[in-house]
């Protein structure tokens, strides 16, 4: 009898540990995931990334987010590059390549921008009543108003160049966007290059007029010159916490689709643009990671690489990566 009740209580004690196991299991939280982002940059390609935040996308995904405040384009990537940070949601293909083109990891990109030229992303402006009428007008002392950095500059002094104006006697200034329309206004210069959301302020106003399409597209359409990168060494330490980020940015990118309404009012929050202006500006138009296209992206870099913003000894077919 006493081996027989020693035997239960062995039985009952085994249960209960099986219990304790079992409740272990399913009640243990789940695992958070930690990443750390480079904190975008206030533009409309950010956009991907707000969503994520205003809809509380990193949190249903377990993801905690540190974001690494890092302003120019080069120390963005640099900071993927030196494991410093693991996520880029916005920088320019050609800041990407030419600085990755100098380390021996390159990161990976994840997405990239759709630029077409109707509608546009960027376009050159004029005054509505000025005497430059069509792009021959543009006189040979003409001052051309840039974004800061090379990128604006070379691209617009190629598309002119292309459309039989000489640009060697040209001015280009760069200056902050919202310095473009005042500079305009004082006669300080004859043209800019203006991006959203700053295209759509100057044409809802009848101060000023479209003077081109986008130039961008002129290179490659559609044009990949944006682009969202990911650290190679992350993908390689976190595989499950790089899955979860992409899960976020694709939910964004659906988000943006099916919510265009919510998502404008979301970037007039986040940019300090009125909700007209953040309903007329064109957005842009970034892929899911699924949808990311290699030969886009290599075309794109390829005519950069053209016009002499990516020097000719990179190898662009063998540096740029994307999701398999």
């Amino acid at each position: 009898m006493a081996n027989t009740r020693t035997g239960s209580h062995i039985l009952v004690a085994l249960i209960v540990l099986l219990g304790l196991v079992v409740a272990v299991i399913v009640f243990r939280p789940p695992r958070q995931y930690d990443i750390r982002i480079v904190t975008p940059p206030s533009i409309i390609a950010s956009l991907p990334h707000w969503i994520a935040e205003e809809q509380g996308l990193y949190e249903r995904n377990l993801l905690r987010v540190e974001t690494i405040d890092v302003q120019s384009s080069p120390l963005m990537v640099e900071a993927l590059i030196n494991h410093d940070a693991d996520i880029l949601p916005a920088v320019s293909l050609p800041d990407l390549i030419n600085r990755a083109s100098s380390f021996r990891e390159v990161p990976l990109i994840f997405s990239h921008s759709r630029m077409l030229r109707d509608p546009a992303f960027e376009s050159l402006i004029v005054l509505r009543d000025g005497p430059i009428g069509t792009l021959r007008d543009i006189p040979a002392s003409a001052r051309v108003a840039v974004y800061p950095g090379v990128t604006s500059e070379a691209l617009v002094a190629a598309f002119l160049e292309d459309n039989s104006l000489d640009t060697s006697t040209f001015t280009f200034n760069p200056l902050p966007p919202p310095e473009h329309l005042p500079a305009l206004d004082r006669g300080d210069v004859d043209v800019v290059h203006l991006y959203e959301p700053f295209r759509s302020q100057a044409l809802t106003s009848q101060r000023y007029r479209e003077l081109s399409g986008g130039l961008y597209p002129w290179l490659a359409e559609p044009s990949a010159i944006g682009v969202s990168a990911v650290s190679q060494n992350f993908l390689a330490e976190d595989e499950e916490a790089a899955e979860a980020f992409f899960r976020v940015w694709n939910e964004a990118i659906e988000f943006i689709a099916d919510n265009p309404e919510s998502a404008r009012r979301i970037l007039a929050d986040r940019l300090g643009i009125s909700e007209q202006t953040a309903q007329a500006a064109t957005w842009v138009d970034a892929t899911g990671t699924d949808e990311t296209d290699r030969d886009t992206i290599i075309r794109t870099a390829l005519r950069l690489q053209e016009i002499g913003l990516i020097p000719d000894s990179v190898d662009i077919v063998d540096i740029v990566r994307v999701p398999q």
